[in-house]
C-alpha cells in the first residue's frame, strides 16, 4: 500500500524543536503536507544537543541542508568515547557518506530546518498548544474517542 496515494489529511506535528522540524522535513520531501504547532513563542537560545552524527548529515543531505551545517559548525573526525582513558572514535574508520561528526549549536540548527521548512510550503504556528485530541477510526466512527494531551 502507497501511503502517500492514500493519504487525504494534512499531518500535524507538534513541536518545531529539531525533531519536530526533521520530522516534518522527512514528510514534505515525500509529497505529505504538513503543518507544524509548538507552545513556544520562538526557537530558543539554549543549545540542548552537542552536534549532528553522520547518519543525521545523510539527511540533512538529502535535503540539501547539510553542506550549509557543515560550513556553519566544527568538523570533528574523531570524538571522545567519554571514559577515564581519553580514547576516541574515528569516524574515518567507517564507510559513511560523511565520516566526520558537526559540532554546532541547536540553535542554529532549528533556524537552518525552519528556513527549509517554510521555504517547502510547511506552516510553523508558534504559540499554540495541542489541547484535545479526536480520534476517528475507520472502522467504527461513532466511536470517537477524546485525549487530552499536556
Amino acid at each position: 500500500m502507497d501511503i502517500k496515494n492514500n493519504l487525504t489529511q494534512r499531518v500535524l506535528v507538534v513541536g518545531a524543536g529539531p525533531i519536530g522540524l526533521a520530522v516534518a522535513a522527512a514528510l514534505a520531501s515525500q509529497g505529505i503536507a504538513v503543518d507544524i504547532i509548538d507552545k513556544r513563542a520562538a526557537a530558543s537560545p539554549h543549545s540542548r544537543a552537542f552536534g549532528l552524527e553522520p547518519v543525521t548529515l545523510e539527511l540533512l543531505n538529502a535535503w540539501g541542508i547539510a553542506d550549509e551545517m557543515i560550513r556553519q559548525g566544527i568538523v570533528w573526525s574523531s570524538a571522545p568515547v567519554g571514559d577515564k582513558k581519553g580514547r576516541t572514535l574515528s569516524f574515518s574508520t567507517l564507510d559513511l557518506e560523511f565520516p566526520y561528526m558537526v559540532i554546532i549549536p541547536q540553535s542554529y540548527t532549528e533556524a537552518v530546518l525552519t528556513i527549509w521548512a517554510e521555504k517547502t510550503g510547511i506552516d510553523i504556528q508558534r504559540n499554540c498548544k495541542l489541547k484535545t485530541l479526536t480520534t476517528h477510526r475507520p472502522k467504527d466512527r461513532s466511536k470517537n474517542k477524546r485525549k487530552t494531551i499536556r
